[in-house]
């Protein structure tokens, strides 16, 4: 729950919920959350995703080992922009050595 509400900026989550005066009210959106929406990008320019699809998104930073010519090259992923945000988000670094 802790990451979820860490990686809320990229995602279509509502960061700032209106105070609902009668607790029976159906909930509404703030003004920031509908900006969003509409746009589908953070206020960053990076495009907000559903929760499911950051993840999914963050699954194809990896590692791969490529054989070529009998010789086997590890080989790390380049981060997208928003691979980047979130590891900032969370507090960790992004993997750079092959450990």
């Amino acid at each position: 729950m802790r990451i979820a509400l860490a990686l809320a900026p990229l995602t279509f989550t509502d960061e700032d919920i209106p105070e609902r005066v009668d607790p029976v009210s159906p909930a509404t959106r703030s003004p920031q959350a509908k900006d969003k929406d509409k746009k589908k990008q953070t206020t960053d320019g990076l495009p907000v995703r559903s929760f499911q699809d950051l993840l999914d998104h963050l699954g194809t930073l990896n590692r791969q080992t490529i054989n070529f010519a009998g010789q086997h090259i590890q080989k790390i992923t380049n981060a997208t922009l928003t691979q980047r945000r979130a590891f900032e988000l969370i507090g960790a670094p992004i993997p750079l050595t092959l450990a």
